[in-house]
């Protein structure tokens, strides 16, 4: 193709599916000249301002501080919003301990805790509760267990409380 011509697929304003933007179609909507970084060129309109390639616009975006709430009362970074204390306000760890808020773990951190993780199912450790059938789940660890007999041994004794 021309460098000075114009593809038929701009020309419709399909820029996106134009297959000489590398090798040089004259629209000025959507393809640009060369990377003001790295120098590759006949860039097309994606990033920004349309003057870095996608290599060099990643590795700005890489580069880039990362943005962070600042805490209500220090102005430290970090600081995040405790649900169980149902106010709004967002305070850095260091200032929920000062003011004495519990902090809850997640189910995923308190699994990774629970005494009972990576024992045998036939540990005392573990909190069985019912799943389905014969399944049933730990409660702290998240181990699964298919007992038949633990089955039986749960409904003789719901049978017995009636």
């Amino acid at each position: 193709m021309d460098a000075t011509a114009v593809s038929r697929y701009c020309a419709d304003g399909l820029h996106g599916f134009c297959p000489h933007a590398r090798s040089g179609c004259a629209c000025s909507t959507c393809h640009l000249g060369p990377c003001t970084e790295c120098g590759q060129g006949n860039l097309q309109r994606m990033y920004a301002d349309g003057t870095l390639c996608a290599d060099c616009y990643r590795k700005a975006a890489r580069s880039s501080a990362r943005p962070s709430t600042p805490c209500d009362r220090c102005a430290n970074p970090g600081a995040f919003r405790n649900p169980a204390q149902r106010g709004s306000k967002f305070l850095c760890p260091g200032c929920h301990q000062a003011a004495g808020h519990t902090l809850p773990l997640a189910s995923s951190v308190t699994q990774l805790v629970a005494a009972c993780l990576g024992a045998d199912v036939s540990d005392p450790r573990h909190n069985w509760a019912h799943v389905r059938g014969n399944t049933f789940g730990c409660v702290r660890c998240k181990a699964k267990n298919y007992d038949p007999d633990m089955r039986t041994a749960m409904r003789r004794a719901e049978l017995n409380e009636r």
